[in-house]
Parts: structure tokens; C-alpha cells; sequence
């Protein structure tokens, strides 16, 4: 039950925080696009102010997100998603590394192509 209600208390926690960066940047967003009809005061006021309550909101969740940690990750969700996320990460790294091996295996055959074996088994350059 305790992980059950630190899973939810993080994630309820987490979407505050997306959500309120998410408010943030499109009241920043709106206030810029209805910059002809407002005076630069109250357009200098509500860039500070978003940027004071989102400074706000970071401090009280940001804290709260790594003390729920511990125990929420032992819920099986918060399993299910690690586990997908190493699973992701694995493959946009072999998505990542295959343009290099490609590249590298194109080399080295260009390379074979510009050498032969001398006597003896050894590799001479073609000049």
C-alpha cells in the first residue's frame, strides 16, 4: 500500500511539474503574440511572474519527486517503464552506432582495395 501511494503521489507530482513548465511556455507564447495590445509593463510582469511561479512550483516538487522516488520505484508500473526505457536506449544506441559501423566498414574495404600483400604476407601500399 505505502508503494502504491508513493507511485501516485510521484506521478501526480511529476505531471504537476510537466504541466506547469508546459502553462509556462505558452503563457510566455501568448503574452509574445499579444505583445501589440499590451503595454511593455504588463508584459515585463507576466514574463516575471511566470518565470516566479514556475521557479516556485520547481522548488516544491523537484524535492518531493526525490524523496517519493525510492519508493515508488518499486512499484511494477515504474518497473515496466525502466525497463522499457533501457530497452529504448539500447536500441536508438544500435540505431546510433549503425551510420559509424557503416561508415567504418566502407573504409576498410576502400582501404582493402588500395593494398595488396607483397612477399612474404605482408601489406604494401598502392601509390
Amino acid at each position: 500500500m505505502k508503494t502504491k501511494i508513493a507511485f501516485y503521489a510521484w506521478l501526480a507530482l511529476l505531471l504537476i511539474s510537466l504541466a506547469t513548465f508546459a502553462a509556462g511556455l505558452s503563457g510566455h507564447v501568448a503574452t509574445l503574440l499579444a505583445g501589440p495590445w499590451l503595454s511593455l509593463k504588463t508584459q515585463a510582469a507576466i514574463h516575471a511572474g511566470i518565470s516566479v511561479f514556475l521557479t516556485a512550483v520547481k522548488f516544491v516538487t523537484v524535492p518531493l519527486l526525490l524523496v517519493l522516488t525510492p519508493f515508488a520505484r518499486h512499484h511494477p508500473t515504474f518497473e515496466e517503464w525502466t525497463d522499457w526505457g533501457k530497452a529504448r536506449f539500447r536500441k536508438l544506441e544500435a540505431i546510433a552506432k549503425a551510420p559509424f559501423a557503416l561508415a567504418r566498414a566502407q573504409f576498410r574495404r576502400v582501404k582493402s582495395l588500395f593494398s595488396r600483400r607483397g612477399p612474404g604476407g605482408k601489406s604494401e601500399e598502392v601509390v
